[in-house]
């Protein structure tokens, strides 16, 4: 575990200590270099951008609500929804106090 510690001690005093570098310090040719691999379709696949999400159609949510009446249980596959028995519960509890225990001893 000490060598853990002094390898992230290292890493974080290098990290501190080495020169920040901008995109406004790179060289002329590197910066033609990356404009020359620019990809503008990536730039909808960031984080935050402004796509607009496909939205369902008339049709397709009237098949959604005739399916959501026919079969109740699809309520039950709806992402998000976590239903934990006593059972799971025991069981992340032990598998949680058996890696405390293993990360003790070694």
């Amino acid at each position: 575990m000490k060598t853990l510690h002094g390898s992230l001690f290292l890493v974080a005093a290098l990290t501190a200590l080495a020169p920040a570098t901008r995109a406004g310090e790179l060289a002329a040719a590197e910066r033609e270099a990356l404009a020359s691999r620019a990809a503008p379709e990536l730039s909808a696949m960031r984080g935050g951008s402004a796509a607009s999400v496909p939205t369902f159609s008339d049709e397709e949510r009237a098949t959604l609500s005739a399916a959501q009446r026919t079969a109740p249980d699809l309520a039950e596959l709806r992402a998000g929804d976590v239903t934990l028995t006593e059972r799971d519960v025991e069981v992340i509890g032990i598998t949680l106090l058996f890696i405390l225990v293993i990360a003790i001893l070694v």
